[in-house]
């Protein structure tokens, strides 16, 4: 699944260590896991105590590596690095362009190692611009407690380059969720680096 295909792309792009790995808004820390399982020192940042709880019950588990989770915000949170390598995966664009480069700086200055790498998800416009204005109805996740069916809506504010992913609960539409996501083009992101200690690779 999509946790093993995020290790895979570590070692391809970072080797195979064994690593020292920083997850930045690692979830409910599936990823972090998988990580760990393959023998890597992971350290696993994430926000929501709820997601935090979940990922802690991950680190119990005995791995070959292993995982420490720590509840906090990746803007404020003092770590001890350096690390090999720092992996953040769909949670960058949910700030401004000032957000992201706090968080591109703390990357280059705090958290890598010399010659560690960055693999970041970035949103590219080009799929949301194409898919403004469509609607796809979800089935409940299977196994998912508390899953609903949903509307999943999209819009794209092309003046400032943001995706905007709707969520629509079908039978109480009141509970719409809406999140903002900054996309960047490559030339955009080529901008977005500049000052921040980090050079576009891939």
């Amino acid at each position: 699944g999509v946790h093993e295909a995020r290790r895979q792309a570590i070692e391809r792009l970072c080797g195979a260590g064994p690593l020292r790995a920083l997850e930045l808004g690692s979830g409910s820390g599936h990823s972090a896991a998988a990580l760990a399982d393959a023998g890597h020192a992971v350290v696993a940042v994430e926000l929501s105590p709820a997601r935090a709880a979940l990922a802690r019950q991950l680190a119990r588990a005995p791995r070959l590596g292993t995982l420490a989770v720590v509840e906090g915000d990746f803007y404020t949170v003092e770590l001890a690095g350096p690390f090999d390598v720092v992996a953040c995966w769909e949670t960058f664009g949910l700030g401004s362009d000032a957000d992201q480069r706090r968080l591109l700086r703390r990357i280059a200055t705090e958290w890598l190692a010399p010659g560690g790498r960055a693999l970041v998800d970035v949103y590219n416009p080009a799929r949301p611009a194409r898919d403004a204005g469509t609607e796809e109805r979800l089935a409940p996740l299977p196994g998912v407690p508390g899953s609903v069916e949903m509307f999943e809506r999209c819009h794209f504010d092309a003046r400032h380059c943001r995706w905007i992913d709707e969520w629509v609960p079908v039978a109480a539409p009141e509970k719409a969720l809406a999140q903002s996501i900054r996309c960047y083009s490559p030339a955009d992101l080529a901008l977005l680096l500049e000052g921040t200690g980090l050079t576009l690779l891939h």
